[in-house]
């Protein structure tokens, strides 16, 4: 008998290399810009008295610099090392999902159609990012993205329409 996009199974998956390279280049601008911004600052005062360089525009753009070198250390670290992982979905006897034997919740943070970057919440341990490519798992991509997006069935049942029809759609 064939297995229905609805049955769930275990997925294995494959986290999408890129990622990382993609993480470690984000750290490349924000200096850049600032560098920018300092030079241009000091090309406005040549042939004037240098005015002060303000401090709070350049203490900003050092703090958010290291806010971001601080929350890409931490995305990398939490990142799989290029190993498949087993991301199971609820079924009848385990209603949470698991991340290799370990429950939590997949949240989509991005679906751009043949890429996801899912942020797993585990309950016992930090969570942990996946990014996934729909080339590196092709066979699974549909019935994962059918699964990511899947609700709990309803607990109440649907009201009813308390006003009849009108006339004309009777």
């Amino acid at each position: 008998m064939a297995r229905t996009l609805l049955e769930p199974a275990t997925f294995m998956l494959r986290p999408d290399p890129r990622w990382s390279g993609l993480l470690r280049a984000s750290l490349l601008p924000p200096p850049l810009l600032v560098a920018g911004w300092l030079l241009w600052h000091h090309g406005l005062a040549v042939g004037t008295v240098p005015p002060a360089l303000p401090v709070l525009p350049l203490l900003t753009a050092l703090s958010a610099l290291a806010g971001q070198l601080f929350l890409v250390r931490r995305m990398l670290h939490e990142l799989p090392s290029g190993r498949i992982v087993q991301l199971q979905p609820p079924t009848d006897s385990h209603p949470d999902w698991h991340l290799d034997g370990r429950p939590g919740e997949p949240v989509c943070h991005v679906d751009a159609g043949d890429w996801l970057l899912l942020r797993i919440r585990l309950r016992t341990e930090r969570p942990r990012w996946l990014a996934l490519a729909r080339r590196d798992q092709p066979d699974e991509w549909h019935r994962l993205r059918c699964a990511l997006q899947a609700r709990p069935a309803a607990t109440a049942p649907l009201p009813s329409s308390p006003t009849p029809l009108p006339p004309a759609e009777r």
